[in-house]
């Protein structure tokens, strides 16, 4: 290791700590961490993160881009980069772009059996086909991220499923389907 790798890394813990303060000073303290080290993967992770939760979604999708650079060959950080970008730019309304991340996650999961992140992947491509009023789409997603959520025993994700099932039946006119 060389100096700036160790400046990064300290950069870093650094950051760890006052994002319980300050979400503008965790900020400072990574965007310092990829400038003392470009190639720090969990420094552009931890500063696409808090970029994301302080309402920066133009740095977090930069900073996610650069993760995903350095992913290289590693599937699970691909996968990992490409859910992280389709909620940014389900955020900020580019929905097709989004759709494409998820489906790109959802896939790479798929190969590595992860079944929490593919949950995931299925809930947020219902609510991306939801939003573009494409109900039955939808409503599959939706429902595979109940059935792996059940799997899973994941109460969380079946009651986020439950919800957005609810919505959806409740908007295209099955109140009895809603109610359920």
């Amino acid at each position: 290791e060389h100096p700036s790798t160790d400046a990064a890394l300290n950069w870093i813990n650094i950051g760890n700590i006052v994002v319980l303060q300050s979400l503008h000073k965790a900020l400072v303290t990574f965007r310092k961490a990829v400038k003392l080290d470009p190639l720090n993967i969990e420094a552009w992770h931890r500063l696409s993160r808090i970029s994301c939760w302080s309402g920066n979604l133009n740095e977090s999708r930069k900073a996610y881009e650069q993760f995903l650079k350095l992913a290289g060959g590693d599937k699970s950080l691909q996968a990992i980069a490409c859910g992280n970008l389709g909620t940014i730019y389900k955020n900020s309304g580019q929905l097709n772009k989004a759709e494409k991340c998820y489906l790109k996650s959802l896939e790479i999961n798929e190969t590595l059996d992860r079944q929490e992140d593919m949950a995931f992947a299925n809930g947020n491509l219902g609510i991306i086909y939801y939003t573009l009023g494409e109900y039955e789409k939808a409503e599959e997603f939706y429902l595979k991220s109940l059935e792996i959520n059940e799997a899973l025993n994941r109460q969380e994700g079946m009651a986020n499923q439950y919800c957005n099932l609810g919505i959806l039946y409740k908007k295209s006119g099955e109140l009895d389907k809603a109610e359920e």
